[in-house]
C-alpha cells in the first residue's frame, strides 16, 4: 500500500515539475494574487501604472437567457475597465469566437439595466488570451487586434473592447 502512495506522489511531482502558467491548475493560483496579475497585465499592456482592484479567478457566468461560460480570470481595473484573462492550450472551438463571446455576457452582465440606459454606460472591456499555439501563425508573441475602415486602413474609434492574443510559445521576427 505504502509503494502505491510514494508511486502517486512520485507522478503528481513529475507532473507537476512540469507545469507552466498555461495549466489550469497554476493559473487559477497565479489568479488568486491580485499582484501577481497585476503585474502580467502590466507587462502585456505595457502600463507600469495598471492598478488591479478586484481579482476573481474561474469566475461561473450563466443565465437562462444565454449558455453559460466559465471565465479563467476576471479582474476590476481603478479605471474600471473589466479584464478577462484566459488561457488555452488547444486550437478547438474557434478561440476567437470565444473571445467573442466572453466578451458579449461581460457586457451583458455589466452593464445598466435600468429604463435610462446609455450605451456609453457599457464597460470598456480588455479580453486577453495565453495561447499555447500560434493562433494567426505569423509567428509572433503577441497580437492585438484593431478595427479597421478596409478602404483605406485607417483606425477607426474605440468601441469599448480591446482584444489581445499571446501565443506562449512565439518568438517575435528579426
Amino acid at each position: 500500500m505504502k509503494n502505491i502512495e510514494e508511486e502517486k506522489i512520485k507522478k503528481y511531482i513529475k507532473k507537476l515539475s512540469k507545469a507552466t502558467l498555461m495549466d489550469d491548475l497554476i493559473f487559477r493560483q497565479v489568479c488568486k494574487n491580485v499582484g501577481a496579475v497585476e503585474e502580467i497585465l502590466r507587462t502585456v499592456l505595457d502600463d507600469r501604472k495598471l492598478k488591479v482592484i478586484e481579482c476573481i479567478d474561474q469566475r461561473n457566468k450563466s443565465s437562462a437567457l444565454y449558455h453559460g461560460v466559465v471565465l479563467d480570470c476576471e479582474c476590476r481595473l481603478k479605471t474600471k475597465e473589466i479584464v478577462n484573462v484566459e488561457v488555452q492550450i488547444a486550437l478547438d472551438d474557434n478561440p476567437e469566437y470565444r473571445m467573442r463571446y466572453n466578451q458579449s455576457v461581460i457586457t451583458i452582465e455589466n452593464s445598466p439595466k435600468s429604463k435610462e440606459f446609455k450605451y456609453k454606460e457599457i464597460p470598456k472591456i480588455i479580453s486577453i488570451m495565453f495561447c499555447d499555439f500560434d493562433i494567426f501563425k505569423k509567428n509572433e508573441v503577441m497580437y492585438e487586434i484593431t478595427r479597421i475602415v478596409n478602404k483605406d486602413k485607417k483606425i477607426v474609434s474605440d468601441n469599448g473592447i480591446r482584444e489581445i492574443y499571446i501565443n506562449s510559445n512565439g518568438t517575435t521576427k528579426n
